[in-house]
């Protein structure tokens, strides 16, 4: 669930379209180019639930 929400959301900050059929590497990938590399949001929570 948590991974289908961050997904949606960078496919938001690059403007691909879900209509595009790319898979979630591709998407990832372009967001690293594009904004930089980003930590999975689920790592984000996990890492704080541990603190």
């Amino acid at each position: 669930m948590m991974e289908a929400f961050e997904h949606v959301c960078l496919r938001r900050l690059t403007n691909i379209s879900y209509m595009e059929h790319n898979t979630n590497a591709y998407v990832r990938n372009m967001t690293a180019i594009r904004v930089g590399p980003q930590e999975p949001i689920l790592a984000t929570v996990k890492r704080q639930k541990l603190a």
